[in-house]
């Protein structure tokens, strides 16, 4: 019988450390957000707004597995909801167990949750990678648990996944889109000397922790004056409401060896980045911006074009390109990946039939959307 001992507190998880870092090896699809310094460190900075419920399944004697989860309060028209959910904030497009046994894990956690004193209303799983890792795991643990999942569709990612040579890769892509990229290469270089470099340190653990702050704070003064650092819908390195956590974040990817930064520059100015995470050989690309006096030469194409080659050249596994699938991304990719999302209402709440019926209608019309175009 697997035992379930639950964590509500950042401090709490230290007790965890010496057997997380093993287990997130050993995770298909591993993502820094899954680390336990992302974990402690984003419980931190929400506080009261989310409630951590972290549970650590054992089984024979051992740590098999982890199951994050939090409670956040959503507001909709119809009231408040307390969410239970992977706390993801957006910020990563997928999410699920950590550890080798991740139905194990998922099985033993839903169970936990199930039978203890119920804080929530709703549970959402969101940015289940069903295609590639998941494979069902989490509605039949759901259903399992005798908490009945509704299943919809969560974001659609761009991949890369990197094999052979950078060479034969661009032999698929169209030729149409060969040349662009060369096109846009060579204006670019013709434009002043031109400057490719990658920052991706090895982590406390091999002695290489320097968080390089100058290159940060370079990275976050191109996104202040970049188009994105205006806009009143997203977040980036330099939005206030999320600065300084980011800044904690980066220290901490660094000393984790799971940050990645690509620069390019133009007379030795930063006219453009690419701010990533990697684990284990797979990048998720999580903030870009460029610079606005070059944004007709495409500096963001040139950038990815530089990039891939260099992963080719390094082995890394595959590249993620985030939550926001563009026609542009889409044209690097090797394929799309389609996040699910798993919901159960609780029967003791009155909207659950109301949330249930938005969620289909929602679902329905952008499917219509879809067969239109």
């Amino acid at each position: 019988m697997a035992e379930v001992v639950e964590y509500n507190r950042a401090e709490d998880l230290e007790s965890l450390r010496e057997d997380w870092a093993p287990l997130l090896a050993q995770t298909q699809g591993a993502t820094f957000f899954q680390s336990l310094d992302w974990l402690q460190a984003r419980s931190r900075w929400l506080g009261d707004e989310s409630r951590m419920r972290v549970l650590a399944v054992y089984a024979g004697g051992g740590l098999v597995g982890i199951l994050p989860l939090s409670i956040s309060v959503e507001q909709s028209r119809l009231g408040s909801l307390r969410v239970l959910g992977f706390p993801l904030n957006d910020f990563s497009p997928f999410y699920g167990p950590i550890g080798p046994n991740p139905t194990a894990t998922m099985v033993a956690g839903l169970r936990y949750i199930r039978r203890t004193p119920q804080d929530w209303d709703c549970i959402d799983l969101c940015g289940v990678n069903v295609q590639q890792h998941d494979h069902g795991r989490t509605r039949r643990s759901m259903k399992n648990a005798r908490l009945e999942p509704i299943e919809s569709d969560w974001h659609t990612t761009a991949i890369l996944e990197i094999s052979g040579t950078w060479e034969d890769y661009m032999a698929t892509r169209s030729r149409n889109f060969r040349q662009q990229v060369r096109k846009k290469t060579r204006r670019m270089e013709k434009s002043g000397e031109l400057e490719y470099s990658r920052f991706r340190p090895g982590g406390a653990a091999v002695g290489d922790a320097d968080p390089n702050w100058n290159l940060y704070n370079e990275c976050v003064d191109l996104s202040r004056r970049a188009w994105q650092g205006s806009s009143t819908t997203g977040i980036t390195l330099s939005h206030d409401s999320v600065a300084g956590f980011f800044r904690v974040t980066h220290e901490l990817a660094v000393d984790n060896g799971m940050l990645d930064i690509n620069v390019l520059r133009r007379d030795g100015e930063m006219i453009a980045y690419l701010y990533s995470y990697i684990v284990g050989g797979n990048i998720l690309m999580f903030k870009t911006a460029y610079a606005p006096e070059v944004a007709d030469m495409s500096p963001g194409i040139v950038l990815y074009a530089k990039a891939f080659e260099d992963s080719f050249a390094r082995g890394d596994l595959s590249l993620d390109f985030g939550q926001d699938v563009l026609e542009i991304k889409t044209r690097w990719a090797t394929r799309l990946v389609q996040g699910r999302r798993y919901t159960y209402y609780s029967s003791q709440d009155w909207r659950k039939h109301l949330f249930t019926l938005r969620r289909y209608w929602s679902n329905y019309r952008r499917r219509h959307r879809e067969e239109a175009a």
